[in-house]
């Protein structure tokens, strides 16, 4: 983590200091701490090198302004930074100049020479506004690289609550004040294609804003082909499960017509036509499919439960490699079963009473 930089905030009540340090938070990682002259009571014991200086434009400097530069020269603070602010109201640079002149006069008076001082003029109303557009422009163009499938943003604020429970970050965030906080405002995403994310990862990299992407690329890599071989041995555990129901539900039904030979005999010698034969067999096969792929979907339901419970719904531990949640997964699973117990069963009693009606 960087190390803490106190900063001082002076200058008149609503001349912009909490929307200049709102501005400042939401474009940097530095971990500055601030101390507002203005809204603190207490004496000040911190050793603080800079201070800022806020004075608005249309008011320039009021009696608070001299009162905070007094008391910052009593500090000992060596650097002062001159915003002057809401620039963006005016249209006249004889103003801004005759402005700068007479913060940097009253600077000289209370003892503060031209290497101890610096200006800035802008807008903290318009960065901060400005931030929130570059959000929005930076979220389209990631949504764009067209392997996104969520994408979530989370506020530098939202961050720091966020591990501030965390095992390893907490102790080290539990120890700094609220105005301090290290993260930055960042997008979390999840890919469609996770074979193609170090493609999109090098887009997003390119796009204007975008400091840093982070993904555990040495992770990734390793854990990939892994994935992989478990997605086939899925796929053939499934493909297994089906061949087996179906094997057993045919063979029932084979077993059960054969049983009934003489039946279907005896109702050919009286003149039932080969429809009125074929359907109770039919609904039968039908019932049969049924009970025939309760034990495949009791198999798939628990043992999917038992295998997301037991991990956790992530595999090894990983965000990366979350399972599917069991709900509607295995409703899912267990309807397409059914259907096909039910359509093996019907099948084979119409084939299975069609061969002994060609004897």
């Amino acid at each position: 983590m960087n190390k803490q930089i106190t900063l001082g905030v002076m200058g008149q009540v609503n001349h912009g200091k909490k929307t200049l340090i709102s501005a400042i938070n939401s474009s940097t990682n530095n971990n500055y701490s601030y101390i507002n002259f203005e809204t603190n009571k207490e004496p000040i014991n911190q050793n603080i090198d800079t201070a800022i200086l806020v004075v608005d434009i249309l008011e320039g400097t009021m009696t608070q302004t001299r009162e905070h530069i007094l008391y910052a020269k009593q500090l000992g603070i060596k650097n002062i930074v001159v915003f002057i602010n809401k620039c963006d109201t005016i249209n006249n640079k004889d103003l801004i100049n005759e402005v700068k002149y007479l913060v940097v006069d009253l600077l000289f008076a209370y003892g503060y020479n031209e290497e101890d001082i610096s200006i800035i003029t802008g807008s903290a109303l318009k960065a901060s506004e400005g931030k929130k557009e570059d959000i929005e422009k930076i979220k389209t163009k990631i949504e764009a690289t067209n392997n996104v499938e969520k994408l979530t943003f989370v506020s530098k604020d939202e961050a720091i609550s966020k591990y501030g429970t965390d095992d390893t970050l907490g102790a080290y965030i539990n120890t700094l004040d609220e105005k301090s906080n290290p993260f930055l405002d960042s997008y979390m995403l999840q890919v469609k294609d996770i074979e193609n994310i170090k493609n999109t990862v090098d887009k997003i990299k390119k796009i204007e804003g975008v400091n840093n992407v982070n993904y555990g690329e040495e992770m990734v890599d390793e854990l990939l082909p892994v994935f992989n071989v478990i997605n086939k041995a899925s796929i053939m555990i499934v493909i297994a499960l089906i061949l087996v129901t179906a094997f057993l539900i045919g063979n029932t039904i084979k077993l059960a017509i054969f049983s009934r030979k003489r039946e279907i005999e005896i109702m050919r010698l009286v003149g039932a036509s080969n429809i009125a034969i074929k359907i109770p067999f039919v609904i039968e096969g039908l019932f049969i499919g049924i009970l025939g792929s309760v034990i495949p979907i009791i198999l798939s339901v628990y043992g999917y439960i038992s295998l997301y419970n037991h991990f956790g719904g992530k595999l090894f531990g990983s965000s990366i490699a979350k399972l599917v949640s069991p709900t509607p997964f295995i409703y899912y699973t267990a309807l397409i079963l059914l259907l096909i117990g039910i359509l093996v069963g019907m099948f084979g009693s119409y084939r299975a009473v069609r061969k002994y009606l060609k004897i």
